[in-house]
């Protein structure tokens, strides 16, 4: 049973690639503005709003992220006509996210496809998998990481099966665009880094890896396109976290953050068992039957055993079964969880599963089966579908949804609401001051963002003539 390897997927693989991801830009916009403001998308919009109105980007090492989501969120903003903080709304605040999702699902055409409708099969385990939707509607960094994550990995294999010096390129700009996201990018490499390196240790896929080399990929070219990736990646990281150059000390807090990983990923607050991430994924809840999680184990399993199989060419796929589980180990091995860092295992395993269900429907022998892929893929869609529905739109800020990780009280919506009545009161020509009074005050910045005097504190000032206290 040997695969055969598609460099690149037919143009009718990239047209139903590119109708899923405009599926996925149109889907994911619904009612993006019906779930509250999340305490980190309150965070990311503070940080995107100062970037709009100073035109700057100021890197904080010690509970920040990079520079790329909202360097991205203010083009989004620029291209709605939105100048500041207080303009801004939620659903156009989530809008980057969307468009990253959609983009992830055309990534996935430079993969090769070592098995007929592997790649169409990954689309849909992506776009429709409640985690991806879930996640794809939030205004967080995650979607930009695992974009770039699988645009390196994509690039990768195209210098690998062409020898192409652009792919070389392109690996620099996406591991660059990727430290510029999450300083956690670095585990990412470092995992990546450790399954080329298992791998070429096992006699058999050291062949087939260099079965599967371009003959332009010699010593030669492979040194020098190490030599542009180092440099593009310093040049871009560089860039980024300087704001092109106006904040030069951001690039030198980038190296300070760095000591600051290892006391964040002791849990600050969010630590939970070694077992949470696959609870999350498996285990069934009163709103819902945890499909995907399901769907994606049993096709990964079948995925991962098929890739291994004597005379198997599918290097990638055994190399993405390695990826994923050690991305899965060292996260669930570290105290931090927080449910949306699943998707960086998940991207890998969908890829693995989208294989594993494409080998049930070419059953047996690289067959198409037609009846048999129709059913499997109708019964995958309905049950994605309908978990997806639940936990993405209907129910998506309710307690027992296990995506909804410290969700905002809707409170907090009809507080500002109560506010604005309560200024309209105010007869007086002095301004409208409002003292919130507590040692976390997140996301309240995001609701009280209409209102000009507002003022943060651990404790009340005694010199202060406030309108109106919030007490946290």
């Amino acid at each position: 049973m040997k695969s055969t390897v598609n460099l690149l997927p037919d143009a009718r693989v990239w047209l139903w690639l590119s109708c899923i991801a405009l599926a996925v830009a149109l889907f994911y916009r619904a009612g993006l503005d019906q779930r509250p403001v999340h305490t980190d998308e309150a965070v990311n919009a503070v940080i995107t709003a100062e970037r709009l109105e100073n035109g700057t980007y100021q890197y904080d090492p010690h509970d920040r992220h990079g520079p790329s989501l909202s360097w991205l969120e203010s083009y989004v903003f620029k291209f709605h006509g939105v100048k500041s903080l207080s303009q801004m709304d939620s659903a156009t605040l989530r809008l980057s996210s969307v468009f990253t999702v959609a983009a992830t699902v055309l990534i996935l055409g430079l993969l090769p496809e070592f098995i007929t409708g592997a790649t169409m099969a990954s689309a849909l385990l992506l776009a429709l998998g409640a985690p991806f939707v879930f996640y794809g509607r939030y205004g967080l960094h995650e979607p930009i990481l695992i974009f770039s994550t699988l645009l390196l990995i994509g690039s990768l294999s195209r210098f690998w099966l062409t020898g192409h010096l652009r792919w070389a390129l392109l690996v620099g700009l996406s591991a660059g665009l990727a430290i510029c996201t999450k300083e956690s990018a670095l585990i990412s490499f470092l995992c990546l880094g450790l399954s080329y390196f298992i791998l070429v240790k096992i006699k058999s896929t050291r062949t087939a890896l260099m079965n599967l080399k371009s003959a332009l990929v010699d010593e030669k070219r492979v040194r020098f396109s190490i030599s542009l990736v180092i440099l593009v990646i310093s040049i871009v990281t560089l860039l980024g976290y300087s704001s092109m150059g106006q904040n030069p000390s951001g690039f030198y807090d980038f190296f300070k953050s760095l000591p600051l990983l290892t006391h964040r990923a002791a849990g600050s607050g969010h630590e939970k068992p070694w077992f949470t991430y696959i609870t999350w994924l498996i285990k069934p809840t009163e709103l819902s039957f945890p499909f995907f999680g399901w769907i994606v184990l049993l096709f990964g399993v079948v995925g991962a055993v098929r890739s291994f199989l004597p005379n198997s060419t599918a290097f990638l796929i055994q190399f993405l079964v390695i990826y994923g589980l050690l991305i899965l180990t060292i996260y669930s091995l570290t105290p931090y969880k927080t449910p949306w860092l699943m998707l960086e295992f998940l991207l890998p395993a969908v890829v693995v599963a989208g294989y594993g269900m494409a080998s049930i429907w070419n059953f047996p022998e690289n067959k198409p089966n037609p009846i048999l892929q129709r059913s499997v893929t109708l019964l995958t869609l309905f049950l994605l579908i309908r978990q997806t529905d639940r936990l993405c739109f209907r129910y998506q800020n309710d307690s027992q949804n296990p995506f909804c990780y410290s969700g905002t009280s809707p409170d907090l919506e009809r507080l500002s609401k109560r506010l604005d009545y309560v200024a309209s009161l105010n007869q007086t020509t002095s301004p409208f001051i409002i003292a919130v009074v507590s040692k976390d005050y997140w996301p309240l910045p995001w609701y009280l963002r209409q209102f000009n005097h507002v003022g943060y504190f651990t404790e009340l000032p005694d010199h202060l003539n406030q309108n109106a206290v919030i007490l946290l």
